[in-house]
Parts: C-alpha cells; sequence; structure tokens
C-alpha cells in the first residue's frame, strides 16, 4: 500500500492534560494538530496507523513540564509523544 496516498482522518476524543489552564486549551489542541500535520506530511503516516482503523487508546507517555512552558509548546510535545507511540 502506497502510504503516500493514504487519506486520513483522526479523531482524538479525549486527551487529558493537567495542570493547563482552560483559557489555554485551544492554544494547545491547535498546536498539537498543526505538528501532527507536519509529522504526517513530512514525516510520513506511521503502517500502525493505516493497519489499525479503530484504535481505543494511546499512551503517548509522559514528559516534564514547566512553569514557562507555552501551550504551543505543550501541544508541540504531546504531538511528538503520540506521534512516536505510533512508531512502536
Amino acid at each position: 500500500m502506497d502510504l503516500n496516498s493514504v487519506n486520513l482522518e483522526l479523531e482524538i476524543t479525549e486527551l487529558i492534560v493537567t495542570g493547563i489552564a482552560p483559557q489555554d486549551s485551544d492554544r494547545l489542541q491547535i498546536a498539537l494538530t498543526t505538528e501532527l500535520t507536519r509529522l504526517f506530511t513530512e514525516v510520513g503516516i506511521p503502517p500502525a496507523i493505516v493497519q489499525s482503523s479503530h484504535q481505543q487508546h494511546l499512551d503517548g507517555g509522559s514528559f516534564e513540564v514547566t512553569r514557562s512552558m507555552s501551550p504551543e509548546a505543550m501541544g508541540m510535545h504531546i504531538a511528538q509523544a503520540m506521534y512516536g507511540a505510533w512508531q512502536i
């Protein structure tokens, strides 16, 4: 299967992020979506996504957040962790 011609629709129904202010959630979501799109476009769609049409749970692991970390930086880290989890 040619992964370059795959039409991908990803729905994240629940994302648990503790410690973020409610007013920052939109900025985090935009950054996460932007980074996932970049990764899928530039690096490629992981075969694990194509092989499984419905995944109930994805554990992207954890990372340290500093007080100075912006919602945009958090969104990028979350997207990279998700993408990395699909590579396994």
